[in-house]
């Protein structure tokens, strides 16, 4: 079984745009819709109790509502509570493509029973275009890391997960933060495991302004614990190549700068010792 999985805060807006889209996939296959209310202050718990109240598809949804601890924290409970074999996020402001499920079932054959391959990774659209930058025209193996650092990908992505592994590598929780880059999660993945990356869109991305991606910066910057902790990986991430590591230094140095450590306290990456 598969588990889509939805953060949900403050989105009463598209809440029920992203429900209709799963409702609308080709493949009438049971899966499960997983949407964890992260202490959500507009309509967004009305709508979502709306539409339990009126569903009768073929897939189960798992409603949770709560206060609010936070992106990183509300996505290891979804992996958590996960009842997949496998885990798709779909965020509460997207809709995903008529093929989605489709295109997981697919290709979930080709990696199943590999425990090299810890996911699939397919694309995003903007408007109908394809969300940045994507270097392969057919199914490609290669880990997390490469694909951004050798490859120069760019873009948000939809990785799909083999559950098992993902509750291996939950994602960091630091105290008096709420978050910290997902990408922590990949490069310390890119280790030990490869993905295989499919040149196929399955969800339409729309960025609001009060989204994490229009304002990135300033969440960083007021998450300094994790933002360090995630550069800091890179900068020692063996399969990170050294431009790659050069690039990331610039941006852990501003920072770390941030912190207003004193130069006595200040401790520099491995790598560059």
């Amino acid at each position: 079984m598969i588990t889509v999985f939805t953060p949900l805060y403050n989105r009463e807006k598209s809440i029920y745009a992203t429900y209709a889209s799963l409702r609308n996939q080709t493949k009438q296959e049971h899966f499960e819709w997983l949407v964890i209310n992260d202490g959500s202050t507009d309509g967004s718990d009305g709508i979502m109790q709306n539409i339990i109240a009126g569903h009768d598809g073929v897939f189960t949804i798992t409603y949770i509502a709560r206060e609010n601890k936070g992106l990183n924290r509300t996505l290891n409970e979804g992996i958590v509570r996960a009842q997949g074999d496998l885990f798709c996020r779909l965020d509460s402001d997207d809709s995903a493509a008529p093929n989605l499920i489709e295109q997981i079932s697919l290709h979930y054959r080709e990696i199943e029973n590999d425990d090299s391959i810890c996911a699939m990774v397919f694309l995003t659209s903007v408007s109908d275009a394809i969300n940045g930058r994507h270097p392969f025209q057919q199914p490609s193996l290669t880990s997390f890391l490469k694909y951004r650092d050798f490859y120069q990908a760019t873009g948000d992505r939809v990785e799909v997960m083999k559950t098992h592994v993902y509750r291996a590598f939950l994602y960091p929780e630091f105290e008096s933060e709420k978050f910290c880059p997902e990408g922590i999660v990949w490069n310390r993945l890119s280790v030990d495991y490869q993905a295989l990356y499919i040149p196929v869109a399955v969800v339409e991305k729309t960025f609001p302004e009060d989204s994490i991606t229009k304002s990135v910066y300033a969440v960083l910057k007021t998450n300094l614990k994790g933002t360090l902790t995630y550069y800091s990986e890179i900068l020692n991430n063996p399969k990170a190549s050294v431009k790659y590591k050069c690039l990331n230094s610039i941006k852990y140095f501003r920072y770390r700068l941030l912190t207003r450590t004193p130069p006595s306290d200040f401790q520099f990456p491995l790598f560059i010792r």
